[in-house]
Protein backbone atom coordinates (compact mmCIF):
# COMPACT_ATOMS: atom_id res chain seq x y z
CA UNK A 1 0.00 0.00 0.00
CA UNK A 2 0.86 3.30 -0.68
CA UNK A 3 1.22 5.88 2.32
CA UNK A 4 1.40 9.37 1.36
CA UNK A 5 1.66 12.45 3.87
CA UNK A 6 2.82 15.49 5.21
CA UNK A 7 4.38 16.19 8.33
CA UNK A 8 4.85 18.92 10.62
CA UNK A 9 6.90 19.16 13.60
CA UNK A 10 4.89 21.75 16.04
CA UNK A 11 5.15 23.24 19.53
CA UNK A 12 3.63 22.35 22.74
CA UNK A 13 1.48 25.68 21.74
CA UNK A 14 0.03 24.70 18.32
CA UNK A 15 -0.75 21.20 19.55
CA UNK A 16 -2.73 22.76 21.79
CA UNK A 17 -4.73 25.03 19.57
CA UNK A 18 -5.29 22.36 17.21
CA UNK A 19 -6.13 19.82 19.69
CA UNK A 20 -9.24 22.98 21.09
CA UNK A 21 -10.38 23.62 17.61
CA UNK A 22 -10.57 20.01 16.62
CA UNK A 23 -11.85 18.88 19.82
CA UNK A 24 -14.56 16.27 18.07
CA UNK A 25 -11.13 14.41 17.03
CA UNK A 26 -11.06 10.66 17.88
CA UNK A 27 -8.30 9.87 20.28
CA UNK A 28 -6.44 6.61 20.68
CA UNK A 29 -2.66 5.61 21.52
CA UNK A 30 -0.33 3.69 19.41
CA UNK A 31 2.69 2.01 20.47
CA UNK A 32 6.04 1.76 18.19
CA UNK A 33 8.31 -0.54 18.75
CA UNK A 34 11.39 0.07 16.82
CA UNK A 35 13.36 -2.82 15.18
CA UNK A 36 17.04 -2.36 13.68
CA UNK A 37 19.74 -4.73 12.71
CA UNK A 38 23.47 -4.65 13.88
CA UNK A 39 25.02 -2.96 10.49
CA UNK A 40 22.70 -0.55 9.62
CA UNK A 41 21.68 -1.53 6.71
CA UNK A 42 18.05 -0.77 7.20
CA UNK A 43 19.04 2.47 8.17
CA UNK A 44 21.27 3.24 5.03
CA UNK A 45 18.08 2.16 2.94
CA UNK A 46 15.38 3.91 4.70
CA UNK A 47 13.86 0.95 5.61
CA UNK A 48 11.30 1.29 8.85
CA UNK A 49 10.87 -1.78 10.81
CA UNK A 50 8.32 -1.96 13.64
CA UNK A 51 5.88 -3.94 15.92
CA UNK A 52 2.84 -1.62 15.99
CA UNK A 53 0.29 -2.01 19.38
CA UNK A 54 -2.88 -0.09 18.85
CA UNK A 55 -6.27 -0.74 20.09
CA UNK A 56 -5.57 -4.23 21.59
CA UNK A 57 -3.97 -5.34 18.47
CA UNK A 58 -0.33 -6.03 17.36
CA UNK A 59 1.28 -5.40 13.47
CA UNK A 60 4.44 -6.31 11.96
CA UNK A 61 5.39 -2.93 9.71
CA UNK A 62 7.33 -2.10 7.35
CA UNK A 63 8.23 0.75 5.32
CA UNK A 64 10.36 1.41 2.65
CA UNK A 65 11.12 5.37 1.24
CA UNK A 66 10.31 6.51 -1.59
CA UNK A 67 11.18 9.86 -2.16
CA UNK A 68 13.24 12.16 0.67
CA UNK A 69 11.29 14.50 2.54
CA UNK A 70 13.65 17.22 0.97
CA UNK A 71 13.10 16.86 -2.74
CA UNK A 72 8.78 16.97 -2.36
CA UNK A 73 9.42 19.45 0.92
CA UNK A 74 7.10 17.67 3.74
CA UNK A 75 5.28 14.93 1.45
CA UNK A 76 6.58 11.79 2.90
CA UNK A 77 5.91 8.45 0.24
CA UNK A 78 6.24 4.87 1.56
CA UNK A 79 5.34 1.86 0.31
CA UNK A 80 3.85 -0.47 3.55
CA UNK A 81 3.69 -3.43 4.40
CA UNK A 82 1.75 -4.71 7.19
CA UNK A 83 0.06 -7.67 8.63
CA UNK A 84 -1.80 -8.36 12.03
CA UNK A 85 0.48 -10.51 14.46
CA UNK A 86 -1.71 -13.42 16.08
CA UNK A 87 0.88 -15.06 17.75
CA UNK A 88 2.42 -14.46 21.06
CA UNK A 89 5.46 -13.64 19.57
CA UNK A 90 7.03 -13.06 16.04
CA UNK A 91 10.12 -14.59 15.54
CA UNK A 92 13.74 -12.97 14.64
CA UNK A 93 13.82 -15.66 11.56
CA UNK A 94 10.14 -14.57 10.10
CA UNK A 95 11.22 -10.58 10.44
CA UNK A 96 14.24 -11.22 8.46
CA UNK A 97 12.61 -13.51 6.00
CA UNK A 98 9.48 -10.65 5.69
CA UNK A 99 12.51 -7.81 5.35
CA UNK A 100 13.85 -10.10 2.81
CA UNK A 101 10.84 -10.27 0.72
CA UNK A 102 9.18 -6.98 0.93
CA UNK A 103 12.44 -4.56 0.84
CA UNK A 104 14.60 -7.02 -0.74
CA UNK A 105 17.55 -6.59 2.06
CA UNK A 106 19.09 -9.29 3.85
CA UNK A 107 20.09 -8.28 7.04
CA UNK A 108 21.67 -10.27 9.94
CA UNK A 109 20.95 -9.70 13.81
CA UNK A 110 17.83 -7.64 14.44
CA UNK A 111 17.12 -6.32 17.85
CA UNK A 112 14.64 -3.77 19.59
CA UNK A 113 16.09 -0.22 19.62
CA UNK A 114 13.11 0.68 21.96
CA UNK A 115 9.90 2.37 21.90
CA UNK A 116 7.99 5.11 20.82
CA UNK A 117 4.47 6.02 22.46
CA UNK A 118 2.08 8.22 20.74
CA UNK A 119 -1.67 9.97 21.57
CA UNK A 120 -3.13 10.52 18.21
CA UNK A 121 -6.12 12.58 17.95
CA UNK A 122 -7.50 11.80 14.27
CA UNK A 123 -10.53 13.43 12.23
CA UNK A 124 -11.76 12.82 8.46
CA UNK A 125 -11.16 16.05 6.64
CA UNK A 126 -13.39 14.57 3.52
CA UNK A 127 -11.63 13.17 0.28
CA UNK A 128 -10.05 10.37 1.77
CA UNK A 129 -7.51 12.75 3.87
CA UNK A 130 -7.29 12.65 7.65
CA UNK A 131 -5.45 15.07 10.07
CA UNK A 132 -3.51 13.14 13.18
CA UNK A 133 -2.30 15.41 15.63
CA UNK A 134 0.48 13.90 17.53
CA UNK A 135 1.88 13.80 21.01
CA UNK A 136 5.05 11.58 20.90
CA UNK A 137 6.90 10.26 23.84
CA UNK A 138 10.38 8.56 23.87
CA UNK A 139 13.51 8.70 25.37
CA UNK A 140 12.88 11.26 27.72
CA UNK A 141 11.56 13.51 25.04
CA UNK A 142 7.88 15.01 24.27
CA UNK A 143 7.36 16.22 20.56
CA UNK A 144 4.20 17.27 18.57
CA UNK A 145 3.62 16.84 15.34
CA UNK A 146 1.05 17.02 12.73
CA UNK A 147 0.43 14.53 9.83
CA UNK A 148 -2.33 14.77 6.77
CA UNK A 149 -2.85 11.63 4.82
CA UNK A 150 -4.73 11.48 2.00
CA UNK A 151 -5.39 9.08 -0.37
CA UNK A 152 -5.79 9.68 -4.43
CA UNK A 153 -4.15 12.57 -6.56
CA UNK A 154 -3.90 15.63 -3.54
CA UNK A 155 -5.33 16.14 -0.15
CA UNK A 156 -8.88 17.80 0.34
CA UNK A 157 -9.21 21.42 0.11
CA UNK A 158 -9.97 21.17 3.96
CA UNK A 159 -6.66 19.42 4.15
CA UNK A 160 -4.75 22.13 1.69
CA UNK A 161 -6.10 24.96 4.14
CA UNK A 162 -4.18 23.50 7.13
CA UNK A 163 -1.06 22.76 5.45
CA UNK A 164 -0.52 26.37 4.42
CA UNK A 165 -1.12 27.04 7.94
CA UNK A 166 1.43 24.58 9.00
CA UNK A 167 3.80 25.81 6.53
CA UNK A 168 3.95 29.24 8.57
CA UNK A 169 3.90 27.50 11.74
CA UNK A 170 5.66 24.32 12.13
CA UNK A 171 9.72 24.13 12.88
CA UNK A 172 11.64 22.76 10.07
CA UNK A 173 11.70 19.01 9.50
CA UNK A 174 13.70 16.91 11.94
CA UNK A 175 12.32 13.55 9.79
CA UNK A 176 9.72 11.40 10.81
CA UNK A 177 8.91 9.79 14.28
CA UNK A 178 11.67 6.96 13.61
CA UNK A 179 14.37 9.49 12.51
CA UNK A 180 13.81 11.55 15.25
CA UNK A 181 13.65 8.78 17.76
CA UNK A 182 17.36 7.25 16.63
CA UNK A 183 18.44 10.44 16.49
CA UNK A 184 17.51 10.94 20.46
CA UNK A 185 18.60 7.34 20.94
CA UNK A 186 22.09 8.10 19.44
CA UNK A 187 22.46 11.01 21.71
CA UNK A 188 21.45 8.75 24.82
CA UNK A 189 23.96 6.68 23.74
CA UNK A 190 27.09 9.41 23.88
Amino acid sequence: MLEKEYKYLISEEIYKELREKFSESKQRVIKNEYLLDTEGILEKNHVTVRVREEDGRKFFQIKQHIQSEKKFEKLTLREEYSREITDEKITTEEIKEEIKTFAQLNVKDIYSAGTLKTIRNQIDLGNKSVLCMDKNLYLDITDYEVEIEFQGKEPSESAKSIMKIMEEKSKQSQGGKRTRFLKRLRRTAE
